[in-house]
């Protein structure tokens, strides 16, 4: 299953097209990146909530100009994978798996999830988000569940994105969230930062784009 959670690029650059030169100058900050997540749901979330969650963080990509595009994977009924899963992740695609926690007697994190990053090319080759421990924090926090996860899935794809796995102070992207935090919701705390923002979109205009050209290009599985 795919859904797009705002225009595509293409949509928009119509739209604008019928604008003044100055209403367009204002407007040329919504133009939105493209970009396709696979996400990876062995955790069976209810496709509600999913659902939900997935325009919660699709929304809160939209705020860095960044227009997500989800392939949802679930696992396969009768042996049939689903449209758009029979195939491995293309090289443009972002990953994201949905799962539960192992806990161990030495692991006592309270961690939603992480994120591979290669150290080489400081690109994110994937991501994985607790879902039990998603459903404590939400559970505790007296906060909705899909908020809760939309969140979790946009803060380790801005991991992705940013080619990195360290935190900020404050924002979407600080290392610990609280109940406290989820009560109060303030919009400040479930957000890019502006800076963070910015980088976003640099990055996947400078590596994203590069891979999908790559991608279309069939000299790129081989050699020079």
């Amino acid at each position: 299953m795919t859904m797009r959670t705002c225009l595509s690029a293409g949509l928009v650059l119509a739209a604008l097209s019928c604008l003044a030169p100055d209403a367009l100058a204002r407007s040329a900050a919504i133009i939105l990146d493209s970009l396709t997540i696979r996400i990876y749901d062995s955790a069976g979330v209810t496709p509600n909530d999913r659902t939900a969650a997935l325009k919660t963080a699709g929304a809160i990509l939209s705020r860095a100009d960044l227009d997500a595009t989800w392939i949802v994977c679930t696992p396969a009924r009768d042996g049939r994978p689903q449209p758009g899963c029979d195939t491995s992740p293309a090289s443009h695609e972002l990953v994201v798996r949905l799962t539960h926690s192992s806990p161990t007697a030495e692991d006592n994190s309270r961690a939603f999830g992480y994120s591979l990053i290669d150290a080489t090319t400081a690109t994110g080759t994937l991501s994985t988000v607790f879902v039990d421990r998603v459903d404590w924090l939400a559970s505790t926090g007296k906060a909705a569940r899909a908020d809760v996860l939309g969140r979790a899935i946009a803060h380790e794809i801005g991991h992705q994105l940013l080619g990195s796995n360290e935190h900020s102070a404050r924002g979407l992207m600080r290392e610990t969230w609280t109940a406290d935090e989820l009560t109060r919701n303030r919009a400040e705390d479930w957000q890019f930062s502006s800076a963070q923002r910015v980088a976003l979109h640099a990055r996947w205009a400078s590596w994203g784009m590069g891979r999908r050209a790559a991608a279309r290009d069939p000299r790129s599985a081989f050699g020079s």
